[in-house]
């Protein structure tokens, strides 16, 4: 399954890039469905690359005919994510801590210049591929369940990118310059 979703600021690009990449865990504690992100590494190769590895725990409001299914792992993933700064993009992995075999999800933020240079278009795609387990004939692709569950993580995933966009864009703006300074 994919997605794609575009978010427009009045901010410049290097800032809501800085932001981003320098204060997520800060922002994502202002999402109401995540309740943690800590950083395990941040490592620098020589060109330049970022590659920050994170580790995740949510506690979103599922439909009861799902939350009857997940477990506390099931809602805990590592996100690996690389940002090339020489062309303002991110590439990222996230591996769930639970049912990791089943999900592959990997996607791309690009922050593109915007409104004469004054603004930013940050697009984020998403490519989640949900496996159905043959061995254990549970979530089978062709159930609501599963696909609810898929539904439900696309979603999440979209609905949080928007947010954590539109807290980088309030935090710059309270610094007046997009310094990546904790308040």
């Amino acid at each position: 399954m994919n997605m794609k979703q575009i978010a427009m600021i009045q901010q410049p690009r290097t800032s809501i890039w800085t932001t981003m990449r320098d204060l997520l865990p800060e922002l994502a504690a202002n999402l109401e469905d995540i309740e943690s992100v800590e950083t395990i590494s941040r490592s620098e190769d020589p060109l330049g690359v970022l590659t920050v590895k994170s580790a995740w725990r949510a506690r979103p409001n599922l439909p009861p005919v799902i939350a009857q299914h997940v477990s506390r792992d099931m809602l805990a993933w590592t996100d690996t994510a690389q940002w090339f700064g020489d062309r303002f993009e991110t590439h990222w992995v996230i591996t769930p801590q639970a049912l990791s075999e089943r999900l592959r999800c990997e996607g791309r933020t690009q922050y593109l210049e915007a409104m004469g240079g004054r603004g930013t278009r940050v697009a984020f795609e998403v490519n989640a591929e949900f496996m159905p387990s043959a061995a254990t004939g549970q979530l089978d692709e062709s159930s609501p369940l599963f696909k609810a569950l898929q539904s439900t993580v696309m979603t999440l995933l979209c609905k949080n990118f928007r947010r954590l966009i539109d807290h980088a864009n309030e935090k710059i703006r309270l610094n007046g310059s997009g310094k990546t300074v904790s308040q």
